[in-house]
């Protein structure tokens, strides 16, 4: 049982002052999103944010330079998803590159640790790299015990973070995170990347204040050599695309278009099948940041880092091989959950009218895999539009859970509210506003249950739990046009928060077949004229809407379609119904 979409379509902006050698529907777009005259329409670096009013910031140069100058141990303690692994060797990278050798990394079993600076990790780390300092990335913010067990051995802690923090923060000797309270940096949805790039440049300016690289012979490196690395993470991290993050990503994309970037992405983009000079956001996204992903999902994320920086080709081909290998296991796993999950929220929902279903959901099996339970919590959020947190067996007594959100509603501050209200039934909670990890003692499971019902039903109502999706409007039957597809290419890059342009319209589906599992493809009609699209919707699960015959109403994105050298133009279907 999924719950059919209203679509609605953004306001147009009356004024703008973009160059008329854009597309009209460029121009629109564009516009619609913030962008409304030329020099928007630069993004290069040169016009990133500089540091200056980044809270921690220089606090943390002084120690790791300190650090650094004293040859001592740096430990880089990173996070098991593709942020975490583009943060942790991006620091790897960047530091050797500036002549600071004496650096390890480190990164938490999920299975074993869980999340974050534990204590059990801290002390991992001290019986196997005696570190002088650890660098959290990624993670951190939400360490307390970590950081006090690290003091307890001598250990030195630099925070660097973006997730939001708790009432109490962690003892650390300087945090670097731009959700901190009071913190005026300007740019506050970095990912986990983009916050460790803005703290690898600070860094490498006081080395070259105080003729570090001169006294070393050092050739002093150039950070956007490294920026693929931040185009990935925070691409993958689902983070807001401002102003600041669309100049990291498209410096990335551009980086790795050339050739010249990090070749553990390149290894990485070849086993997805696509290619480097026509890359994209939504390819970074959905093909490369999923294989890098599956490491910390199914084994252990060091795989993804080593691919990520390993120097040596067969060996990074062959790391670029087994992480494609873990995510062609991670789908199979992933489509049994989801099946028995989707079984499940449909028993729940029987008991209810179709337009009424319950307010979230919240659902376990012991032979969950834990490394999945957010991607599954993604799917039942996207298929039922409700809330979802699915929780998988961890160590010991506990439950390992992902929550995922709608629109509107903030599942960390939902998640904080249980804890508050239902003192002791959540060991350990962090996260967004859209998405957020939990744990539990297992005994705690169904007041953890009871009480995220209870808040869900007072914060969501009935427009929260509209299901809307937001057009660009329609196209004239000129626009139709591989040019113009090609165009809105050019001025991505696209992603959370800048959204890539959709489209609606009513067409005729003049022919139409199953191809793959679960996806079809389509000869549609503008109806009145004989203008004939190719069309194609991936995973449809409605077969009402997509028979020969049928006339439709389409939400869709123009897209290019490259088939053994030849270019067409191609629309995929986001949604469809019968027209009215």
């Amino acid at each position: 049982m999924t719950r059919s979409k209203q679509v609605l379509r953004r306001a147009q902006v009356p004024t703008h002052s973009l160059p008329t050698y854009l597309h009209q529907v460029t121009r629109r777009v564009l516009a619609v999103r913030g962008v409304t005259d030329e020099s928007r329409l630069d993004l290069s670096l040169a016009n990133l944010l500089t540091p200056e009013r980044f809270t921690g910031i220089y606090e943390a140069v002084d120690i790791i330079v300190d650090v650094a100058k004293s040859s001592g141990k740096i430990l880089i303690v990173g996070d098991y998803d593709a942020d975490g692994a583009t943060s942790t060797a991006l620091a790897l990278e960047a530091l050797s590159a500036m002549g600071i050798e004496n650096t390890s990394h480190l990164v938490p079993d999920r299975f074993e640790f869980g999340y974050g600076l534990s204590p059990e990790l801290v002390e991992l780390a001290q019986k196997k790299y005696n570190p002088s300092l650890i660098i959290t990335v990624d993670n951190g913010i939400s360490s307390v015990e970590g950081v006090s067990r690290a003091q307890q051995f001598g250990i030195r802690v630099v925070i660097t973070d973006h997730h939001l923090p708790g009432e109490v923060l962690p003892d650390a000797e300087a945090i670097v995170n731009p959700c901190l309270p009071g913190n005026s940096f300007e740019s506050r949805h970095l990912a986990g990347v983009g916050v460790v790039f803005y703290l690898l440049g600070a860094i490498r300016a006081r080395l070259k204040k105080t003729d570090w690289f001169t006294i070393r012979s050092i050739k002093i490196p150039n950070l956007g050599s490294f920026v693929d690395l931040v185009a990935l993470g925070t691409v993958a991290d689902l983070v807001p695309l401002d102003e600041n993050n669309r100049r990291l990503v498209w410096a990335g994309l551009k980086l790795i278009k050339s050739g010249r970037g990090n070749k553990g992405i390149a290894e990485l983009i070849k086993q997805s099948g696509k290619s480097l000079s026509t890359l994209t956001t939504e390819d970074l996204a959905f093909s490369v940041a999923p294989r890098l992903n599956a490491a910390g999902r199914m084994s252990n994320m060091s795989l993804g880092i080593d691919c990520l920086t390993e120097k040596d080709e067969g060996k990074r081909q062959l790391a670029a091989k087994t992480l494609s290998d873990l995510n062609v296991q991670r789908k199979r796993i992933e489509r049994g959950v989801q099946e028995e999950a989707v079984q499940i929220v449909d028993e729940i929902s029987s008991g209810y009218r179709q337009e009424k279903i319950p307010v979230g959901f919240c659902l376990h099996q012991e032979n969950w895999h834990q490394g999945v339970v957010g991607i599954v919590a993604s799917r039942i959020k996207e298929m039922f539009y409700r809330p979802a947190v699915i929780f998988a067996r961890g160590k010991d007594n506990e439950l390992k859970g992902s929550a995922r959100s709608i629109e509107g509603l903030h599942i960390r501050d939902v998640l904080a509210e249980v804890s508050a209200k239902r003192p002791g039934v959540i060991c350990r909670f962090g996260g967004h506003a859209m998405a957020a990890g939990v744990t539990l003692d297992r005994v705690n499971l169904e007041k953890f249950r009871t009480g995220f019902y209870e808040i869900l039903e007072e914060k969501l109502n009935e427009n929260l739990l509209a299901r809307t999706i937001i057009t660009d409007g329609p196209l004239e039957t000129a626009d139709f046009d591989i040019a113009l597809a090609k165009e809105l290419v050019t001025v991505s890059p696209w992603g959370q928060g800048f959204p890539e342009p959709t489209f609606d319209g009513v067409f005729d589906i003049m022919d139409s077949k199953v191809v793959g599992e679960a996806h079809v493809r389509m000869v549609l009609e503008v109806p009145g004229t004989n203008l004939r699209l190719s069309a194609i919707g991936f995973n449809v699960s409605d077969q009402s809407w997509w028979k020969k015959g049928i006339r439709a109403e389409l939400v869709f994105k123009l897209k290019v379609n490259r088939y053994r050298a030849q270019e067409s133009l191609q629309l995929n279907i986001l949604y469809g119904s019968v027209a009215g």
